[in-house]
């Protein structure tokens, strides 16, 4: 949308990165893949504090010192997260950017309502594990959700939903990209989302990005 962003590291990534490149192995979508991922915030100075933070708190983690700063009311409590009134609130947006080997360029935008982690994490897991018991009894492994369940998965989570909430955010995420894939749903017009990821993709064909991710 023309707006200036500034790249710093996704809590995340860690995680997330791993798992798209053993689906990218499992499925065979392209060799040489490089995958990454990080927060794109609207300010240096905001971009600047996450980097700080996250290099803090990873310092005090590594040297035990959370558990013993939350004894102390220092930090939230281990399973503390926000109100029902703010998950409900919260919204999310993913921009996936894909480059291909012979320089193409796409880009889709994955939008979803409520918190990341407090609702769309959980419809994610719960979605998942009753995918993987509608399968059950055929052959398994060290599987990843896009490896073990493809589209399947997908189809759960467009219909899928946060019955706690009073108002229940859609769990599916909406999705526009540029070049128009048919399996891609418009995203719904509403709030601006308060959480924004970027996802880049280098050496892999865009139509690959449904099932890798």
């Amino acid at each position: 949308k023309g707006k200036k962003r500034y790249l710093s590291p996704f809590i995340m990534a860690g995680a997330n990165c791993p798992i798209v490149r053993r689906s990218n192995g499992l499925l065979n979508y392209k060799d040489g893949l490089v995958y990454s991922e990080a927060m794109a915030l609207p300010s240096l100075k905001f971009a600047v504090q996450n980097f700080a933070v996250l290099g803090v708190g990873t310092s005090l983690l590594k040297m035990g010192m959370l558990d013993f700063l939350r004894k102390r009311g220092m930090v939230p409590a281990a399973g503390a997260g926000p109100t029902l009134k703010q998950a409900r609130r919260a919204s999310y947006e993913y921009v996936i950017v894909a480059t291909g080997d012979d320089g193409s360029r796409s880009e889709t935008t994955w939008r979803g309502n409520g918190d990341p982690s407090a609702i769309a994490t959980t419809i994610f897991l719960v979605e998942t594990a009753l995918g993987l018991l509608a399968k059950r009894g055929q052959e398994g492994g060290v599987l990843t959700p896009a490896a073990a369940l493809g589209k399947d998965l997908w189809a759960r989570l467009e219909s899928a939903k946060w019955d706690a909430a009073a108002e229940a955010p859609t769990a599916a995420p909406h999705t526009r990209s540029h070049n128009k894939s048919p399996n891609m749903t418009r995203p719904r017009p509403g709030a601006a989302p308060q959480t924004k990821s970027l996802f880049r993709v280098k050496n892999i064909a865009s139509g690959a990005l449904q099932g890798a991710v």
